[in-house]
């Protein structure tokens, strides 16, 4: 601890460089201080402890001011400590100095540590209200001080209440004035499988409190780190906001998931989801998102709507969504869900549930070999179709944009199924579908799989009619050539005659020996 001393003070008026559109000069409040020596706010009150400020100022009413602030006999001696207040006018002038008792001392030690809630009644030239922590234990002190004729303030009440908690590191207490001339002192507390915010009504001038459990989180460790309470001067009564301490999904709301948070074991081609809610819950209108976190970028890989889904269970408090083979085909892979807000509701109040953000549910597929012996899994062709719209869009082109945006459409299914580079490729053949109302026919082949590669041709093929069929709720829809995909056509196989021999040889061989 240092002290700096000033002989002379000056000051310094700087002409801003902003025109002064009200024609007036600034007001400038006077420097005041009180009239008495150092003897009385000793250095101690000048230095941080534990980022807490020993000395404190409160307006009180027209031209009173509250200093509070610790008194000692012995500044090297915490055991001498004392909360002291001083009330002064604008002029310096002392009008009473309130003695609030031993400064605060941590159990079974001699730390030091300030502490005070201090608040004006609503009408303030009754007094105040203030709470602090008594000396070596887990309690709390209220004290209730009125206000004399002549400016001093005396003692009116007073009593002490327990927490019943070891750990005020995750306590959380305030207090406020309340419309009827009195206080409220509120504080959380946590219990085995829940969590309470009480209040402790105080009436003005009186000694007896009335206890009461004002909201309470019926879900197990959450941690409230903030609480702030003050009279609503928009509606009737009192408001009080909590911060609560975010759980491992951002959302105290949820228990557990599957796939865990974090996990890197989940099956590959896993069809099912769930998400378990500290409290029964119903579907709502929302989406959630499943995305494919890789080296290009983040892809989506499945969207489920809580209004239309199928197949999707809402069971007292488990959510179990059906996921289709291709959301989770990488091994290795990293994932993250997304849940809007509205996705689901407390089906007691019908209240809507926040959601879950990007990144806070993060897990990863099982890095497993999933190569696998067929008996014919060579190349494979087939078409897609492209939707009105987009055979418009394709025919306006000239040749060279045609065969860009085949090219394009490959990549995008490449990134999208996911598979290696190289393994889509296309003749640039297109023609007609007659069988429609003219829509374009667009063919390409599935390349036969490489030793190093992971899919077959046919798991390809079974991927990528799955992405466009559900391409409403899949990352078809998100691209710039693939949103043009006919989602009721699906990609559909198609056979040259060599490739009709190969895979019918055995039958072939079979009639001729007969």
């Amino acid at each position: 601890m240092f002290r700096l001393t000033f002989k002379r003070f000056s000051l310094l008026l700087e002409t801003s460089s902003q025109a002064n559109l009200t024609e007036n000069p600034p007001h400038i409040l006077a420097i005041r201080h009180y009239q008495n020596d150092e003897k009385e706010i000793q250095d101690i009150n000048f230095c941080y402890v534990n980022g807490k400020n020993p000395i404190n100022i409160y307006p009180l009413f027209e031209q009173y001011v509250l200093v509070s602030y610790v008194h000692a006999n012995d500044t090297s001696d915490n055991t001498t400590f004392m909360d002291r207040g001083m009330v002064i006018d604008w002029n310096g002038n002392i009008l009473s100095i309130i003695d609030f008792g031993p400064s605060y001392l941590f159990p079974n030690s001699t730390t030091w540590e300030p502490n005070e809630l201090i608040v004006n009644n609503i009408v303030t030239r009754n007094g105040f209200l203030r709470l602090s922590r008594v000396r070596r234990t887990n309690n709390f002190e209220w004290k209730q001080y009125g206000r004399f004729n002549d400016g001093s303030f005396s003692l009116l009440q007073n009593d002490t209440f327990t927490t019943d908690s070891t750990d005020l590191t995750n306590f959380q207490v305030t207090v406020l004035q309340t419309l009827d001339n009195g206080y409220a002192v509120i504080y959380s507390k946590t219990l085995f499988a829940s969590t309470r915010i009480y209040a402790l009504k105080l009436k003005f001038n009186e000694k007896t409190a009335i206890k009461f459990n004002l909201y309470e989180l019926t879900q197990p460790n959450t941690t409230f780190i903030g609480l702030f309470c003050s009279v609503d001067y928009v509606y009737v009564g009192h408001l009080c906001i909590a911060s609560v301490a975010n759980n491992e999904y951002g959302n105290f709301h949820v228990d557990t998931t599957y796939p865990r948070k974090d996990s890197n074991n989940l099956e590959i081609n896993c069809n099912k989801i769930n998400i378990t809610f500290h409290d029964p819950v119903s579907f709502a209108d929302g989406n959630l998102s499943i995305y494919h976190i890789s080296n290009q970028g983040d892809f989506l890989r499945q969207i489920i709507n809580s209004k239309n889904c199928i197949n999707c269970i809402a069971q007292d408090n488990v959510v179990t969504l059906d996921v289709y083979d291709s959301t989770f085909n990488e091994p290795g892979a990293k994932y993250y869900i997304q849940m809007d807000n509205k996705f689901v509701q407390n089906s007691i109040y019908d209240e809507a549930i926040l959601g879950i953000d990007p990144y806070m549910w993060t897990f990863r597929t099982a890095n497993v070999d999933i190569s696998q012996s067929s008996s014919y899994a060579g190349d494979i062709r087939g078409v897609v179709r492209l939707t009105k719209s987009g055979t418009q869009y394709f025919q306006a082109m000239s040749k060279s944009e045609r065969d860009a945006f085949i090219t394009a459409l490959l990549n995008e299914l490449t990134v999208r199924i996911p598979t290696e580079k190289g393994r889509l490729s296309s003749n640039g053949h297109y023609q007609l579908d007659t069988t429609v109302e003219s829509q374009i026919l667009i063919s390409f082949s599935i390349n036969k799989a490489k030793n190093s590669e992971k899919f077959l041709s046919t798991l390809v093929s079974k991927y990528l009619n799955q992405l466009i069929e559900n391409g409403a709720y899949t990352g078809i829809s998100t691209g710039t050539t693939t949103i043009y995909l006919d989602y009721i056509y699906g990609f559909q196989l198609t056979q040259s005659i060599s490739d009709f021999f190969e895979m019918h040889k055995i039958e072939f061989i079979l009639l001729i020996v007969a």
